[in-house]
């Protein structure tokens, strides 16, 4: 298994006052290690919390500030007519 690309992070975060918390289950384990993998991870907020698939209500970058310097990105819906706005 390679090392991430962004494991740095983990020890040495470009934010002085940034902690990593502690994973609460798998979902978190499999965010931070994408945000150490890729420098991101996407979160995807469901209209429905009973549905897991789309349609989304908000999408989400976590991550890309922490590892590239970018700020994060949000893409949400724009009212009934169901348009993403970034």
């Amino acid at each position: 298994m390679k090392e991430p690309k962004y494991i740095n992070s983990l020890n040495s975060p470009r934010l002085k006052s940034f902690e990593w918390q502690q994973p609460e289950d798998d979902k978190d384990r499999r965010s931070f290690r994408d945000i150490l993998d890729d420098g991101c991870t996407i979160l995807m907020i469901h209209d429905d919390d009973s549905d897991p698939g789309p349609p989304y209500h908000s999408i989400y970058t976590i991550g890309l500030y922490l590892n590239l310097g970018s700020s994060g990105k949000l893409v949400r819906k724009t009212g009934s007519d169901g348009k993403w706005a970034g």
